[in-house]
């Protein structure tokens, strides 16, 4: 038996309107600054991924959203993401990096110093666009007559597809294990895959080294948590966003190198292997592509599966079966 939502209107997007409109801000900011990401990546300009950000503001600030508006919508604030996807990984591994360094207080092979003004941006522009989305779904969910917050008919809790949980996450495991044995074989002095000299004074506590040692490790354990899958609320959030925030950093620059390396086996330019190996980066970008597709279908499967009962539809009493009626007593009094 299924049950009507409450609600029937999906609240005003507050939180991707205020994220697209500092998001306008903070990339006219780069405009006029001039400050550039410390690795150049393919990415829209500043520019027009500002004025993208503006237009989706404008856009999410109509009380109502007409035929063709959730098609406008998604296309602007694609633009918007334009300008900060291929930039993420490098952005969001510095900042982990940044913070590991100023704990552990490690030398290495390079500086570590994010550029804080493309890194904000590119954050929050990641964080609009995530919201974006979260709006397009409920519009989405309103005109397929299910509920706007978790995508049902039912307000009961949905079963979590083991088996597929599982698969996934034993990809992402097998995937991330070369990367993290070969960043750990480095920092103990192993010159696997190695070529050159310059990580030869590398080790655990060097900044990029031991520190991403420990984040595989963190995504193996995220993981393996949702393969169980864990339900319980403590668990539940930390380890999505886990997954999220690993998604953000694999994907971009996974798919991306895949399409290097194509262009490296048509001839179009060579691999550098002035200190790393070709095997090994074909081996660890190759990871990359397969880790951060595995987790991020892993993610998405395990919030949707494990979610609670939804409040929009009421306590969930209502889908229980309804009472079946008793035979009359044929005993006389």
């Amino acid at each position: 038996m299924t049950t009507t939502p409450r609600a029937t209107t999906a609240p005003l997007p507050t939180a991707a309107i205020i994220l697209c409109a500092a998001s306008a801000l903070l990339h006219a900011a780069l405009t006029a600054t001039g400050a550039a990401d410390p690795v150049r990546m393919p990415t829209l300009p500043s520019g027009f991924a500002g004025s993208a950000a503006a237009l989706t503001t404008a856009l999410l600030l109509r009380p109502r959203v007409a035929t063709g508006g959730g098609a406008l919508l998604a296309a602007s604030g694609t633009m918007m993401l334009a300008g900060s996807l291929l930039a993420l990984p490098h952005t969001l591994m510095m900042t982990i990096v940044k913070v590991a360094n100023l704990i552990t207080d490690g030398s290495g092979s390079f500086e570590v110093e994010p550029a804080w003004l493309p890194t904000v941006t590119h954050c929050t522009t990641a964080l609009a666009a995530l919201a974006l989305c979260a709006h397009l779904l409920r519009l989405l969910r309103m005109r397929r007559g299910t509920c706007w917050r978790c995508g049902r008919t039912t307000s009961h809790p949905p079963t979590p597809p083991i088996g597929r949980l599982r698969a996934l996450a034993a990809a992402a495991i097998i995937a991330a294990l070369p990367y993290g044995g070969l960043k750990l074989a480095w920092s103990l002095g192993l010159p696997l895959g190695l070529t050159g000299t310059a990580f030869e004074h590398a080790g655990l506590a060097s900044p990029g080294f031991g520190d991403t040692v420990a984040l595989t490790l963190v995504s193996v354990a995220a993981c393996g948590a949702m393969a169980i899958p864990a339900r319980s609320p403590v668990v539940r959030l930390p380890t999505a966003t886990i997954g999220l925030i690993g998604s953000l950093m694999l994907v971009p620059v996974g798919l991306f190198s895949l399409g290097t390396m194509v262009a490296t086996s048509l001839g179009l330019f060579p691999i550098d292997e002035s200190e790393i190996a070709a095997w090994a980066f074909i081996l660890v970008y190759a990871c990359f592509a397969i880790w951060g597709v595995s987790l991020a279908a892993l993610t998405n499967f395990y919030w949707h599966g494990t979610r609670p009962s939804c409040s929009v539809h009421g306590t969930g009493t209502e889908d229980a079966d309804p009472p079946q009626p008793t035979r009359p007593s044929t005993v006389r009094p």
